[in-house]
């Protein structure tokens, strides 16, 4: 088994799929989906230990489209991702009172 440990300034994220997306009833493919929004989606699952930076393991980043580095590491498929360049920002979830 492989253990992927990250510089500074370095993630190693797991990318979220979409959610399947229906407009007028009709359901528009993953793949669709992706190329409409420009950004795409990560779960942070290793940061640097040394130098930790502005995310941590778990949170859920936006990065962009073309962004990062593919790798697959123990059957799993990867990014590596760098925080200055690639990544937008960290996405959380909000509740809304009504």
């Amino acid at each position: 088994m492989e253990k992927f440990i990250p510089y500074k300034g370095i993630l190693l994220v797991e990318e979220v799929k979409p959610e399947e997306k229906q407009v007028n009833g009709i359901i528009i493919a993953e793949s669709v989906a992706e190329k409409q929004e420009g950004a795409r989606k990560a779960k942070v699952v290793a940061i640097s230990p040394i130098h930790p930076g502005a995310f941590n393991v778990g949170d859920i980043v936006l990065f962009a489209q073309y962004a990062g580095v593919n790798v697959e590491m123990n059957n799993k498929k990867y990014l590596v991702l760098t925080e200055k360049e690639d990544v937008f920002g960290r996405v959380e979830q909000i509740e809304l009172e009504v």
